[in-house]
């Protein structure tokens, strides 16, 4: 009789999974591996967020969510969408098996009013401290969720230079903010398509010499629309920002599914504390590793700034 092999079994026997796992079990301890490996084995729920810039009552929103949700042929009774103890505006479907394509044609998706993005990535922008009215980076921003959440946080106001160096992303860049933005809000976003390394600020110019002055004008323009021949493939920034995230693509999407499996050993109540000692962690081992090879940008602004540079 051949013994079926348990959850936890099924997972350690994922070819996938397997080189991972062995690097993971030179690193973690014997318990938090365990609880990695479970992870892995568990259907993750479906969440989401509000967009405060499109939903004006929230109520009404998730009313007409919850509503479609009973609708499901497969949803579980009492299934409902459960807000995040440490994020006011990010929700959890209670029943697991009800998955993005199940409510990706609900009014309240449809009409740009929530936006299904993982826990995880949500962190970021809540670390940012970001203002209305203030000037944000966003270095590496496809497929676009953070850097919406980013323009959300600061009320539709202000300046938001969004940049992504692959053309293929940026095209999905432009695609979900121009989805989760209202038209009169958009021109707040500076869309970028260039290699972030090469992003430069231009320093002040003299009000004496003319030319450069319209060179600097013409660099910092950064709340106008223009054309992508003008404006996205530019390498100028003028002037400082309050907050920068460099949230760089991660190398291997399974590495990228394990650090999400992480969220399932935190208290949800001490997740967000965690998440700022993880990025101020990450950033001083950079500033380790790559002393003296930094970008120009993000060694200068780094100093000069309050933002965070991950």
């Amino acid at each position: 009789m051949v013994k079926k092999l348990s959850k936890l079994g099924q997972v350690r026997k994922r070819p996938e999974l397997v080189p991972l796992l062995d690097r993971l079990s030179q690193v973690l301890p014997a318990g938090t591996l365990d609880s990695v490996e479970k992870a892995f084995g568990t259907r993750r729920n479906t969440t989401f967020r509000l967009n405060t810039l499109k939903c004006d009552n929230e109520f009404e929103t998730m009313q007409s969510l919850d509503d479609w949700i009973q609708t499901l042929p497969k949803s579980k009774k009492g299934a409902k969408a459960v807000r995040c103890p440490w994020a006011r505006n990010a929700f959890t479907v209670s029943d697991a098996s009800i998955g993005v394509k199940h409510l990706i044609d609900c009014p309240a998706h449809k009409a740009g009013k929530i936006h299904f993005q993982s826990l995880s990535s949500m962190i970021p922008p809540l670390c940012m401290s970001v203002k209305p009215g203030g000037r944000a980076l966003d270095m590496c921003a496809a497929p676009g969720g953070k850097t919406a959440m980013i323009a959300e946080l600061m009320g539709g106001r202000g300046q938001l230079v969004a940049n992504e160096l692959d053309r293929e992303r940026f095209d999905k860049l432009r695609f979900i903010v121009s989805c989760l933005l209202p038209d009169e809000k958009l021109p707040m976003v500076d869309f970028r398509c260039v290699d972030g390394r090469k992003l430069t600020l231009v320093p002040p110019i003299s009000t004496q010499d003319s030319e450069l002055q319209s060179f600097a004008q013409d660099a910092s323009d950064l709340g106008t629309a223009k054309s992508p021949e003008t404006s996205t493939h530019s390498t100028a920034l003028s002037g400082t920002f309050d907050a920068i995230l460099l949230d760089a693509p991660c190398p291997h999407p399974t590495l990228l599914a394990s650090l999400t499996a992480l969220l399932h050993l935190h208290d949800p109540s001490d997740l967000a504390a965690d998440a700022v000692c993880y990025f101020r962690q990450r950033r001083r081992n950079h500033l380790n590793l790559e002393s003296g090879k930094l970008p120009t940008l993000v060694a200068w602004l780094g100093q000069k700034t309050r933002g965070v540079a991950t």
